[in-house]
């Protein structure tokens, strides 16, 4: 058991001696765009109910009779 434990984490220990710090790439904002004369297109402000209507609530309606009217074979 103690063998089969050292051999799992010698590799990992070995591999974690073995990296060497570097250092980060600068990350820095592009200046220009690609297209310099591409227009600027602002976000438009949406309601956020907009397109809402109001539904009363109602009884259920047989659903068997709904389904037969939507049934890909229905008329032929």
């Amino acid at each position: 058991m103690k063998i089969s434990l050292f051999a799992g984490c010698f590799p990992v220990l070995l591999g974690a001696c073995a990296v060497t710090p570097t250092a980060l790439p600068d990350v820095i904002p592009l200046q220009a765009t690609t297209f310099p004369n591409a227009p600027i297109v602002q976000p438009k402000n949406k309601s956020v109910v907009q397109g809402y209507e109001h539904r009363a609530v109602t009884d259920p309606k047989p659903w068997r009779e709904l389904n037969d009217q939507q049934a890909p074979g229905e008329g032929t």
